[in-house]
């Protein structure tokens, strides 16, 4: 059984037979039989039919058009209208007429002369589906209805009821006039069919108001001092442009241990640079200040570390009187106005008396007193040796005193090579440093270092009756 509420006869129904008419499928009927089918009404009614020929005998031609009535198995349409038949012209008109009995056909019509029919020009199928022409104005060649390309000219060329539709370009403000449009957001567009002034097609522009400032702008290295920019607009700041550099404050071409490296736009480093990278202790400053001082650097007798090896600077003058030992292997003489003579003859550091031994020296500047290197301070109990009591830091053994020691003491005292004869001289007493210089004179200091100097100095001081002031070594500081 067929279900009469699902629309469908599964069998079909056509029986393949002209003449008792065209079955029809409807199971909704109720003249349906089981198979949903509802019989035809025979075609050619009273007249006798020719099942053979699939037409009726002797069918009319009510309208002497030539063509038998299409009702009765003939092929005209309108067996009324002797202007209807197959074999007629199509013609464009209002009402929709078939003339040629094709519902696929219409008359053509092109007034604008764009080789597209006239919209207006349709027929009417059986079933509704109306057939047309395709161009919508038929009085404008431009238009040419569905299919043709639609142009940027504000007219609906296709007939689709859109204007200028993939046709329209939007343009973005160039307002530097670099050909490359804005990319800030919100940039100003212009919806147009050609460029207009001051606009472009892209939208790259990362600074407007800048014309050296684009994609297609080389990049270029900002000035020492000046803001870097991306003239690209590739997010990227001097690519390509830069070189590292490590900072080199004394100009020896070498940096600190641990410097930041600096990217500067320069052919090369330029002042206060080195390309030298400070990878490790062997390649870096250990003395920024200092331009004599850097790895591989002569070691001279200055009791600094020049090649930055790490040794000691002081076995270059252990007795920091501005004398290196002669023969030393430790250093190499300098021409420098702060580098050591090798020609210290007593360099020993458990000498005391060697920080006065040495080509400088007079021998009378210092006496040794009782015992060789030696005197007594009485006013302490103790000794020492120069001119300080080791025990009393704020007093000066006076050697003008009357105390006379019992002995002489014979010593080369300027590394001459020749021993210098010492007569017996005072023993010394000891003296309040403040109550021996109320007279303003120098403060008297056996040893001190001036930094800004970089080395050990001796200065002896006393009042200008017995004792001069003298420096071992001149000072050659601002």
């Amino acid at each position: 059984m067929v279900d009469r509420d699902a629309g469908t006869c599964p069998g079909g129904c056509d029986d393949g037979l002209y003449c008792n008419g065209a079955e029809l499928c409807a199971p909704a009927s109720g003249l349906a039989d089981e198979n949903g089918c509802v019989a035809g009404t025979p075609p050619c009614d009273a007249l006798a039919c020719d099942e053979a020929s699939d037409r009726c005998a002797d069918c009319p031609d009510a309208d002497g058009d030539g063509a038998a009535d299409a009702a009765c198995g003939g092929t005209d349409c309108d067996d009324a209208d002797a202007s209807r038949f197959p074999a007629a012209r199509e013609i464009c008109d209002a009402a929709d007429v078939d003339e040629d009995c094709d519902p696929t056909t219409f008359g053509f019509r092109d007034l604008d002369g764009d080789t597209i029919g006239d919209a207006a020009c349709c027929n009417v199928a059986g079933d509704g589906t109306r057939t047309c022409g395709a161009d919508c104005d038929d009085t404008d060649p431009a238009i040419r209805g569905a299919g043709a390309p639609e142009l940027c000219d504000t007219i609906d060329n296709d007939c689709d009821g859109l204007s200028d539709e993939g046709a329209i370009t939007t343009y973005t403000v160039d307002a530097d006039g670099d050909d490359f449009g804005s990319a800030a957001p919100g940039a100003t567009t212009a919806e147009a069919c050609s460029q207009p002034e001051g606009f472009s097609e892209n939208a790259l522009d990362c600074d407007d108001a800048d014309p050296n400032v684009n994609p297609g702008a080389p990049e270029i290295c900002a000035p020492p001092g000046g803001d870097p920019v991306d003239d690209d607009c590739d997010m990227r700041v001097d690519e390509g442009r830069t070189i590292r550099c490590w900072p080199d404050a004394d100009g020896d071409r070498f940096a600190p241990l641990g410097a930041a490296p600096v990217d500067v736009c320069l052919e090369a480093c330029g002042e206060g640079l080195t390309a030298t990278e400070p990878a490790d202790a062997a390649s870096a400053d250990c003395d920024d200040a200092r331009a004599e001082a850097f790895p591989m650097a002569p070691e001279i007798c200055n009791r600094f570390d020049d090649n930055c090896d790490g040794s000691d600077p002081t076995l270059e003058d252990q007795d920091g009187d501005g004398f290196a030992p002669e023969g030393t292997t430790v250093c190499v003489a300098g021409s420098g106005p702060d580098d050591f003579p090798l020609t210290d003859c007593n360099d020993n550091p458990g000498d005391p008396n060697a920080p006065d031994i040495n080509p400088d020296a007079r021998p009378s500047d210092v006496p040794i007193g009782c015992e060789p290197g030696f005197f007594f301070c009485p006013c302490t109990g103790g000794h020492g040796y120069g001119f300080d009591c080791v025990d009393r830091p704020d007093v000066l053994c006076d050697r003008c005193a009357t105390f006379v020691a019992t002995e002489a003491h014979n010593f080369d005292r300027n590394c001459s090579g020749f021993e210098d004869p010492q007569p017996p001289f005072p023993g010394g007493i000891c003296v309040s440093i403040a109550g021996r210089c109320t007279d303003g004179g120098p403060v008297p200091v056996e040893r001190e270092t001036a930094a800004q100097c970089g080395r050990l100095v001796t200065s002896r001081a006393c009042n200008g009756d017995c004792r001069e002031i003298r420096a071992l070594r001149p000072l050659a500081c601002n």
